[in-house]
């Protein structure tokens, strides 16, 4: 069905596409027939914007994709909140497909269980709780740069999202392997690489405004690590506190 009539903004039609918005005057019911599903494929799996340029720029460039994005350069990338909750979605899915289940590695570390059940059944929370200290992190790591405590904010819910479809793997190689010792080998080898790609991130990110590489690849390293031990530090605290607290009223 042809338009002459923005039905996005209102604005009157006399080209392909609205000049205010950028709507189609071409639209059509949803159908589940093939061309409906050949058309929702295509804009998962688009390379030139939405979620699939996203995804493969936080892979190629991550570090300048982010950059790309603060400086205004939105159209064609996925809103970072929008990302993250595909994200959490799809681990969700794949999770639930896969039976896959963290403590098969673990082991009977109490601590370690009661965080791990934490982050499957408070996956919001966790964020909230992350994401705010991972910038405030890199706010004070990457001072001289002067983003924003927003803007810092932006950055790592980008790179959380990456990290969380590199994490992706876990569940399915999981699923397709019995052996703990492979299991083991596997989640560090994941763990390795999700810590290379942030410090990847951070590099391409803030290398414009530093002079010198080999000391911003220290410092982006040295934000990572720091991220990871005080961040995962203070939620193990807030567990065994909340822990303690449940075990004495119950008692």
């Amino acid at each position: 069905m042809i338009h002459k009539k923005c039905l996005n903004c209102g604005s009157l039609i006399d080209t392909p596409y609205c000049p205010q918005c950028g709507q189609s005057i071409r639209t059509r019911r949803f159908r589940f027939n093939r061309e409906g599903l050949q058309e929702a494929l295509m804009k998962v799996l688009n390379l030139e914007k939405g979620l699939g340029y996203t995804v493969w720029s936080l892979f190629r460039q991550p570090g300048t994709m982010v950059r790309s994005y603060l400086m205004g350069e939105r159209k064609r990338y996925m809103h970072y909140l929008s990302l993250l909750l595909t994200m959490v979605v799809l681990d969700y899915l794949i999770q639930w497909a896969t039976g896959y289940d963290l403590t098969k590695v673990i082991g009977d570390k109490e601590a370690i269980r009661v965080y791990s059940r934490f982050l499957r059944e408070n996956t919001k929370l966790y964020l909230l709780i992350v994401l705010p200290i991972n910038a405030l992190f890199t706010y004070w790591f990457f001072r001289k740069v002067r983003f924003n405590l927003a803007e810092h904010l932006v950055i790592n819910t980008y790179l959380y999202s990456g990290q969380a479809i590199i994490g992706l793997f876990i569940p399915i190689a999981m699923a397709l392997s019995s052996g703990t010792n492979l299991e083991s080998t596997l989640m560090t080898s994941v763990q390795l690489v999700q810590l290379l790609y942030s410090v990847v991130l951070y590099y391409q990110l803030f290398r414009p405004f530093y002079r010198r590489k080999v000391p911003l690849v220290l410092r982006s390293l040295l934000c990572v690590l720091f991220v990871i031990f005080l961040s995962q530090a203070l939620i193990m605290i807030g567990l065994a506190v909340y822990e303690g607290i449940k075990q004495s009223s119950g008692g």
